[in-house]
């Protein structure tokens, strides 16, 4: 899948691919951990944002307001589609879910408070609209004009499913459907440590291979049989992250904080000649607990807002937005 349709969920998890793959959360809180048990069609890896917190982060408003080149016109497409169905993107949106798939196939799930019939009504009145069924499941396909996107859609009261393989949709929206299926909590690794449920933005992972297939930079976690992040804003514009890896076993976990380790080095280095990196190299930590390995790091608004602006850039660049 093209990732035209989701790249404002790549720009959240830009810090990934800026810091050898990792984010933060303030040192000696406890990270959440999380699986893809039980989300929609056998995911490879889910990123999540409250939109509330997001929206209202300062570092994400300045962002939205001088988004570069390409990436800034699309966003300037998708506000004024928004406003025609008449959505707040601020005030509507409770949470958008990004979510790949096995076959490489992504989705984008919207869920908040619109008018069903004026957002169809809207979509009929699209280029190339045409009503189609698809694995038993009612798609709205349509062509995204001025993008000039292949486009399909299922609406169910304050669920949006988008993405550009019909047959992907098809499946995101049928397992929505079923009892019990809820992305507003993660199921835990196992253990029961909880659910990241107060986390601005949350990244999980099946594993490090699927990690891999949405930033092929992190190839430290390549044996990861587990990866959950989660970020949070703090007071003073601050940017908190944790992570936590789940391992094969104590020896892996072992290596993998020997690496993670290695950049807490490489930060402290660049915060002698660059002071505003001092700050970060001093809040991370890093813990070791059988298997698993956690990662917390606290980044100011202006290292945060260097990150993902370096990560935009980066993306466009490579084709990813």
């Amino acid at each position: 899948m093209r990732n035209h349709v989701i790249g404002a969920g790549l720009i959240a998890i830009g810090l990934l691919g800026n810091f050898g793959a990792l984010a933060a959360e303030p040192a000696g809180r406890q990270a959440a951990e999380g699986s893809l048990d039980g989300v929609p069609g056998a995911s490879a890896w889910l990123l999540q944002g409250r939109m509330a917190a997001v929206t209202a982060w300062p570092v994400f408003q300045r962002l939205y307001a001088a988004a570069p080149g390409e990436v800034g016109r699309r966003v300037a497409h998708w506000r004024q589609r928004a406003q025609e169905a008449g959505i707040n993107p601020t005030a509507d949106l409770q949470r958008v879910t990004l979510i790949g798939l096995d076959a490489t196939n992504q989705v984008l799930l919207v869920e908040g408070r619109w008018n069903e019939a004026r957002l169809l009504a809207l979509a009929r009145q699209q280029p190339g609209f045409h009503a189609l069924t698809r694995d038993g499941v009612s798609l709205l396909g349509l062509r995204a004009d001025r993008l000039g996107l292949p486009l399909f859609a299922h609406v169910a009261g304050r669920r949006l499913c988008v993405g550009e393989d019909a047959a992907a949709v098809a499946t995101v929206a049928r397992e929505l459907a079923k009892p019990g299926t809820d992305l507003a909590t993660f199921r835990a690794f196992g253990d029961g440590s909880g659910t990241g449920s107060g986390a601005m933005l949350s990244l999980l992972a099946r594993d490090g291979q699927a990690l891999m297939r949405l930033l092929p930079e992190s190839a430290m976690f390549a044996q990861a049989t587990g990866i959950a992040l989660h970020a949070r804003a703090l007071p003073d514009q601050r940017l908190g992250i944790s992570l936590v890896a789940r391992t094969a076993d104590a020896t892996a976990a072992a290596n993998l904080a020997q690496m993670l380790t290695g950049l807490q080095a490489m930060a402290a280095f660049r915060a002698a000649s660059e002071p505003q990196w001092a700050a970060l190299a001093q809040s991370i930590r890093i813990r070791s607990d059988g298997p698993s390995v956690g990662f917390d790091v606290t980044l100011d608004n202006t290292l945060a807002e260097s990150f993902l602006t370096t990560t935009l850039r980066e993306l466009q660049r490579k084709g990813r937005l």
